[in-house]
């Protein structure tokens, strides 16, 4: 894996992670996601009350789930996010729970707890 292809606003663009480079034919937008992954460079990403393990910013270029959390940082919020990427970004796993021995009350209640938490 050492190129990714994904599409931004119906462009298609490449990050070569050898070279650690952006490639694409829109420079605008282009720019707007080199000012966007700059933006959260040296950062520490997700964590505590987020769905993605923290994730330092050091080498975006040549690393692609840095790349990833940046660009849903600092570029998108999820809004237009390139689904290419989804896969690289490092949620955190979901946590199967024994409900044996729970009332139905006490196992809605654990129910909602874990909705709202990331482990």
């Amino acid at each position: 894996m050492k190129q990714i292809t994904f599409s931004y606003l119906n462009k298609e663009f490449t990050l070569d992670l050898e070279k650690g480079e952006l490639f694409g034919d829109d420079e605008i937008i282009k720019q707007q996601i080199i000012q966007g992954i700059n933006r959260c460079n040296n950062e520490v990403l997700g964590g505590h009350n987020t769905r993605f393990k923290c994730t330092n910013i050091t080498e975006p270029y040549k690393n692609i789930t840095q790349f990833a959390m940046a660009f849903y940082y600092g570029v998108t919020k999820m809004i237009d996010y390139p689904n290419e990427l989804n896969e690289y970004l490092p949620y955190f796993k979901p946590v199967e729970v024994d409900y044996t021995g729970l009332t139905e009350e006490d196992a809605e209640i654990v129910r909602q707890i874990h909705r709202t938490t990331y482990y």
